[in-house]
């Protein structure tokens, strides 16, 4: 009896570890070089943003899907654009002045955040949804808050 608990928690061990390594394989995220991005997803972002200027590469896998991202500079804006292999964006996060956050994202920041100092925003598109990411120093803290256009937290946790 004590011999088959024994094998039985070795197996389980063994599980969970290959488990726990494969979910962290492929959750990876690597840098590559432009040459093994697929065509599709370069045609795209060519054809969309004609002016940028490709700064790097990277390839994820997470839940078995693998999808391509684009780090790019087009004039003063920084743009990601994160891609599936055949060139469809997912994920759009642009640079974007204090002055294009919305008046209720403003808004919600100042009186969330009276003494907080913004260092970054963006402007992100997912699917059919537009969100507002900011970085800021609140005290010793810094933040990264997601607002909805209307002023809506839907994201707050320290970087």
């Amino acid at each position: 009896m004590k011999l088959a608990c024994a094998l039985l928690t070795a197996l389980a061990l063994c599980f969970i570890t290959g488990t726990a390594r494969s979910i962290q394989k492929d959750a990876g995220e690597q840098t590559i070089d432009l040459k093994k991005v697929p065509k599709a997803v370069i045609i795209e972002f060519k054809r969309e943003y004609p002016k940028a200027v490709i700064k790097g590469c990277s390839k994820e896998t997470e839940n078995g899907w693998t999808r391509y991202e684009i780090e790019s500079m087009d004039g003063n804006v920084t743009r990601d654009i994160l891609y599936d292999p055949d060139g469809t964006a997912i994920v759009i996060e642009e640079s974007i002045p204090r002055t294009a956050l919305p008046q209720p994202v403003r808004d919600a920041i100042r009186k969330e955040f009276p003494k907080g100092r913004i260092t970054r925003q963006e402007k992100v598109i997912k699917e059919d949804r537009i969100e507002f990411e900011v970085i800021l120093k609140s005290g010793t803290d810094t933040l990264e808050v997601v607002y909805a256009a209307d002023g809506t937290r839907v994201k707050k946790e320290k970087k």
